[in-house]
């Protein structure tokens, strides 16, 4: 919709740069650990490491997929950077995270954008309502299932300001 046609075909890369970038993302996170301990050194092998499997399997990827095989590529260099950076992390200076919650809710997240990568784009109004609507409906779910808790505190304390 915000996009002339002739970028519309680089759309199918998009989801695979988000992922790179959210995982990316993690890392200023779960990087704690590592700067915890005073052994900084163990994240630039992480860095490393993603940096020649990013070259490796872009050289494996790209002349299959071509510009997908590239974002595809970059997210798995970042997931096995985010990988490293957790169990270095974890070893060095244990941080009790709520794994399984990041995991389950990144994994839902993913599943609902491939699910809705296949509603029709037009008519794009019944697109938009459908994609919304599910969207809303999810994050809602996730919210009510993950943070019940928290959710309740913050109306407690919203019902106290008034």
């Amino acid at each position: 919709l915000i996009t002339p046609p002739f970028y519309w075909p680089a759309s199918s890369v998009v989801i695979w740069i988000n992922i790179a970038y959210v995982l990316y993302g993690l890392n200023f996170v779960l990087v704690a650990g590592i700067n915890l301990s005073g052994k900084s050194y163990y994240q630039a092998i992480a860095i490393t490491v993603a940096a020649l499997l990013n070259l490796f399997f872009n050289s494996l990827l790209i002349p299959i997929w071509g510009i997908t095989g590239a974002a595809v590529a970059t997210t798995i260099a970042y997931f096995i950077q985010t990988l490293l950076t957790i169990l270095f992390s974890q070893r060095l200076y244990m941080i009790p995270y709520r794994f399984f919650h990041t995991i389950l809710i990144s994994i839902l997240i993913i599943a609902t954008y491939f699910i809705l990568e296949m509603v029709p784009l037009y008519p794009i109004g019944y697109s938009i309502t459908i994609k919304l609507i599910v969207f809303f409906m999810v994050l809602s779910g996730l919210l009510i299932l993950f943070f019940k808790n928290e959710l309740l505190t913050l109306k407690e304390e919203i019902k106290s300001m008034f």
